[in-house]
């Protein structure tokens, strides 16, 4: 591929430079992940968001349910979760 000139840079040279550029991109992603891993407080070590969209009723439902029972809105979902774990026979571990 040599003859090939764009600035100075043969194809392969353009080349290397964006594997080397989407390396970077990676590695700098990785990394923010990580140090947003070690900032999360220790209650959320092994644990994953879920993200549900729900009806506004619904919303409303749930946290009128939280301040009844005096609960975060965390634990009314987990207890709402885990009743449907029950629900089809698995172990409820939320």
């Amino acid at each position: 591929m040599q003859g090939y000139k764009l600035l100075g840079m043969t194809i392969m040279d353009v080349l290397e430079r964006r594997r080397a550029a989407k390396a970077l991109r990676l590695l700098s992603v990785n990394s923010r992940l990580d140090a947003l891993s070690r900032n999360r407080p220790r209650s959320r070590h092994g644990r994953r968001a879920i993200t549900a969209w729900q009806e506004e009723a619904a919303v409303q439902q749930l946290k009128a349910i939280a301040f009844e029972q005096n609960w975060t809105q965390q634990r009314a979902v987990a207890e709402a979760l885990n009743l449907l774990f029950a629900k089809h026979g698995k172990p409820t571990v939320a």
